[in-house]
């Protein structure tokens, strides 16, 4: 792979249609596969760090299903039946 095929992080920016900061942060806490052509200790040097479009593309595909699955609606719970003429809640003094 060439490095002109490897993304910037304004790339990134210019694809999800955010500010520089917002990628950043995306890229940072999302944890989007990056590779650090100058390894440095303590922070990321964003003018030597690119993304691979095939694990880019991937990452945001694993993302879109992890929103789909959270936008399910969750399950009607089960209406239960009282049992006899007990009304299903506990009286005023919190008994059965």
């Amino acid at each position: 792979m060439t490095a002109k095929t490897m993304l910037t992080i304004q790339d990134l920016a210019a694809r999800w249609g955010v500010t520089l900061r917002q990628a950043k942060a995306a890229a940072i806490q999302g944890g989007v596969p990056m590779i650090r052509l100058k390894p440095t200790r303590h922070h990321i040097s964003w003018a030597t760090t690119r993304f691979d479009p095939g694990d880019v593309e991937a990452w945001e595909a694993e993302r879109r299903r992890a929103v789909a699955a959270e936008a399910r609606p969750a399950p009607e719970p089960a209406k239960i039946k009282p049992l006899g003429r007990r009304p299903a809640v506990p009286n005023h003094l919190g008994r059965w």
